[in-house]
């Protein structure tokens, strides 16, 4: 498997830039990440509330400020980070969200609900191999009490696998038309 990446340079041009990006955004401290005071978490979890009250009225760019202050206050958060992840994922903001969910998935590497994010965001962009890769992943680590969403991740996985065969073998075709045409007229 690890050959077949390399052999596809778009895959391996993809893995390379998420690698990059993922060394580049590591959490703003420099070791282990020393945890925060009992009061300090109290405040970022009440902060971070204040983000969901203001998400869940609408209130994007409030949102986007308690977001980051409970951040500030406690970057050893995973849940901060994803949630930050969703609203600017929500907003279009595609480095920034996967950024924030390469934060999050070092954090809590086993964190399913940020690999879906993080699939959603590569669907977006158009990164349908890293798409699939992350809903694997994911779709492993869902717990058996949510079962449905395992199995939609897995159907979606086979849909886009078979998308993607059915891609390759129309551009095989093409190429193969376009050197007979060559052949036909040399």
């Amino acid at each position: 498997m690890f050959s077949a990446m390399f052999s596809n340079p778009r895959l391996a041009s993809s893995l390379l830039l998420a690698t990059l990006l993922s060394a580049a955004c590591l959490p703003a401290w420099s070791g282990a990440p020393k945890p925060v005071s009992d009061g300090a978490a109290r405040k970022a979890d009440a902060i971070f509330e204040k983000g969901h009250k203001a998400f869940d009225d609408r209130k994007v760019a409030k949102a986007e400020e308690f977001y980051r202050k409970a951040i500030e206050i406690d970057p050893t958060e995973a849940r901060y980070h994803r949630q930050l992840c969703l609203l600017l994922a929500q907003l279009e903001r595609g480095q920034e969200a996967e950024r924030e969910a390469l934060i999050a998935l070092n954090l809590e590497p086993e964190d399913w609900r940020t690999m879906i994010v993080l699939g959603n965001i590569f669907n977006r962009e158009k990164r349908y191999e890293e798409e699939l890769h992350i809903y694997r992943k994911a779709a492993k680590l869902v717990p058996d009490k949510e079962k449905a969403t395992r199995q939609k991740l897995l159907e979606h996985v086979r849909k886009g696998e078979l998308v993607m065969k059915e891609e390759a073998d129309r551009e095989k075709r093409k190429v193969e038309q376009e050197e007979a045409e060559f052949k036909d007229r040399y």
